[in-house]
């Protein structure tokens, strides 16, 4: 699901800039590598510690999206 959704984004917008294309391409492949690293990873040792690492990351991969998506254009 995860590659027909980047697959439909991509077919529906095109790079600005470089920021457009290199920055899309960077989160795509810093999220696939996130989700293969949280199949093989042991589980967190507390709730607080996934709290501690979950909301800063989460908030970082909002910014990324939004930063990657300012500079795309619809075709």
């Amino acid at each position: 699901m995860y590659a027909i959704g980047v697959w439909i984004y991509l077919r529906i917008t095109r790079a600005k800039d470089g920021i457009g294309k290199w920055g899309l391409l960077s989160f795509v492949v810093v999220l696939a590598v996130l989700y293969v690293a949280n199949i093989f990873s042991p589980p967190p040792p507390s709730v607080k510690m996934m709290v501690i690492v979950a909301i800063p990351l989460t908030w970082l991969l909002i910014l990324w999206t939004w930063w990657a998506d300012r500079h795309r254009e619809v075709r």
